[in-house]
């Protein structure tokens, strides 16, 4: 009845009879039964304190797969940021490549019309150097209208003098030289008339002298101008070909910056990507750790009820 209580210290007592087989029978059985309780409360007690480690590692397994969570949903949060960023960085690169082809093509565009201008600048020079010529040779040419008018007057003064010589010999000459003297009258007449045309053509030549040497002085400014607007022309077509040069190592950096852009936002939406997968696997070992948490706990429920199962037991030492 002890035994059966639960007292496996307890023996039998072993006689000579037929009982005594059955006694030392249920004694062996009782050492027997209390050495595999022993091995059970021991195992039960193993299970327990592999249980109670094993909670407080899934504790903390648990605690690192949170902070894993929660650090890769801020770094997703951040790469998100980022990318938004470097996304928006790119377009912006892009926008200033877009503006540095049109700049280039502006300078492009006005070397072009600088040429054109210097093109056509260069034919009014050659034009009004051509201009300047002939007007010179026009004043040249007055110059010699001039010297044959002066002589035509020389010469007319001579026949005016002539033509009163003959009239004073014509009168003494008596009724003999009245004729000659009619036509030494209409020489003189004809010398003053000559004397006066000669008069207002060299009046006519000297304001076409005075009026061209107007015009050479203007043709000579405006060649000076023309000159000037040359040089000022070649000066900008300079700087339009210097900033065209500007322009196309500008177009080429953005070009570039563009690409490198484009690179970074494509690695960092990989890492974006590899990030969530991070966060994806830590949520799944968060759930596996809950799991084995639970199953620690319920394996620590089952061996405190063992151990309670095996406390009615009363065992040898």
């Amino acid at each position: 009845m002890d035994i059966a209580g639960g007292d496996l210290t307890r023996r039998g007592q072993v006689t000579e009879d037929v009982l005594g087989n059955v006694v030392d029978s249920i004694n062996l059985m009782t050492d027997e039964l209390a050495h595999v309780l022993q091995e059970v409360q021991q195992a039960s007690q193993s299970v327990t304190g592999g249980s109670q480690a094993m909670l407080g590692t899934t504790a903390q397994i648990e605690r690192g797969t949170q902070a894993t969570v929660e650090e890769a949903r801020r770094v997703s949060d951040q790469a998100a940021e980022v990318t938004q960023a470097i996304r928006l960085m790119a377009q912006n690169a892009q926008s200033s490549a877009q503006t540095a082809q049109q700049a280039l093509l502006a300078s492009q565009q006005g070397q072009e019309a600088v040429e054109g201008t210097l093109s056509g600048m260069q034919n009014i020079r050659r034009e009004v150097q051509g201009v300047a010529k002939r007007i010179k040779g026009l004043g040249d040419r007055s110059l010699e209208i001039q010297d044959i008018v002066d002589t035509i007057t020389q010469i007319t003064r001579q026949t005016h003098l002539l033509a009163l010589n003959a009239s004073i010999e014509a009168a003494g000459a008596g009724e003999a030289g009245g004729r000659f003297s009619i036509v030494a009258d209409e020489v003189r007449k004809l010398a003053d008339t000559s004397a006066q045309a000669t008069g207002r053509i060299a009046t006519l030549i000297k304001n076409v002298q005075a009026e061209i040497q107007d015009v050479i002085t203007s043709v000579e400014d405006g060649t000076r101008e023309v000159e000037q607007g040359y040089r000022v022309a070649g000066s900008a077509g300079e700087r339009l070909r210097e900033l065209g040069v500007l322009a196309t190592q500008a177009a080429q950096f953005a070009e570039l910056i563009a690409d490198s852009t484009q690179s970074q936002v494509r690695a960092v939406e990989q890492m974006s990507g590899a990030v969530g997968q991070i966060a994806s696997i830590a949520q799944e070992s968060q759930g596996s750790v809950t799991r084995g948490r639970t199953a620690a706990e319920q394996l620590e429920q089952l061996s405190q009820e063992l151990g309670a199962s095996l406390a009615r037991f009363r065992l040898p030492a």
